[in-house]
């Protein structure tokens, strides 16, 4: 779970650029408080690229990360619990989700 402040996240996470890290993978949804304002302030201040992460398991989800255009993101578990087509492979899961968000 992440916790804190919005501000003291972007903070750590802009000495961390200054540091030279590449980017960041972020696990929005684990945050305590306001996920999507985290993800909305965090890709508007960070310069480095985003990845977003952490519990990505509905369609209603997908479309929110859309929005806020990240780099990319990563999805794990709701594949394996099939959260996004039920009774198919985790392959067609895949593909099904990379049409959807293209």
């Amino acid at each position: 779970m992440i916790e804190g402040s919005i501000q003291d996240i972007i903070d750590d996470a802009k000495t961390m650029e200054e540091k030279g890290v590449a980017g960041f993978d972020l696990l929005a949804y684990r945050y305590m408080k306001d996920a999507e304002k985290l993800v909305q302030h965090f890709i508007k201040e960070i310069k480095v690229p985003v990845v977003l992460a952490g519990s990505i398991n509905s369609f209603d989800k997908l479309n929110k990360v859309k929005q806020f255009k990240p780099r990319g993101l990563t999805i794990d578990s709701a594949f394996s619990d099939k959260k996004f087509v039920k009774d198919n492979s985790f392959k067609e899961q895949i593909i099904r989700i990379s049409s959807y968000i293209n």
